[in-house]
């Protein structure tokens, strides 16, 4: 009895030391993850841009379409030069998956840059200043350390690394981002899939 009763806490201990994560999706389809109440990150942008970084596409202004399957909310935009997707979805155990689905047509003139890019506020991540814009970078993993916990993030899809940057110092963003960057090939049909699993930690004493 006393073993089972000992189990039974260590259960109970493993579910408390999970943070909660919550998502919403706006009538824009702006995308906003919490962690225990705290935003980590707060809309997204996709864009095609020039050698010059120029933005020359962003898909993610056209008419968005939402449809919901299941457990799953997905939004979807489409115009003549991009047909995206996302999927968010909370599972049983409490995570966040969300999926991306990102094709390009071919031959788009000066197209050079692609990038899916989260806004993660500043005061939500628990980094001094560095004097480097890189904090982390990987296909497979990372964990972040944010003001309310840890949060870690499992990538699938796409070979190309996502990385987590700090841009405080960059008048033109101020904050930090979660970022997915490749080049595009105007030869092809440029298609990029990538899934990422959120899970939290909290921080120790809550």
């Amino acid at each position: 009895m006393k073993f089972w009763m000992m189990i039974s806490c260590m259960a109970l201990g493993l579910v408390a030391a999970a943070a909660e994560l919550n998502y919403s999706v706006d009538d824009r389809g702006v995308l906003t993850v919490q962690m225990d109440g705290r935003t980590l990150l707060d809309g997204e942008t996709l864009q095609l841009m020039d050698a010059e970084w120029g933005t020359i596409s962003a898909p993610l202004k056209a008419q968005l379409q939402r449809k919901k399957e299941g457990n799953v909310e997905r939004c979807i935009w489409a115009s003549d030069r991009a047909v995206v997707s996302r999927s968010v979805e909370k599972l049983a155990d409490g995570r966040l998956r969300i999926g991306w689905s990102m094709k390009f047509v071919n031959g788009i003139p000066g197209g050079r840059y692609i990038e899916l890019s989260y806004f993660a506020p500043r005061g939500s991540f628990a980094y001094a200043e560095q004097g480097r814009r890189k904090i982390a970078a990987s296909a497979k993993a990372m964990v972040i350390e944010t003001a309310a916990g840890k949060l870690n993030i499992e990538f699938s899809g796409a070979s190309t690394p996502w990385a987590f940057e700090d841009m405080r110092s960059e008048k033109w963003h101020g904050n930090f981002r979660l970022i997915l960057a490749w080049n595009y090939d105007p030869a092809a049909v440029n298609v990029v899939e990538s899934t990422m699993v959120l899970s939290g930690t909290p921080a120790e004493g809550k």
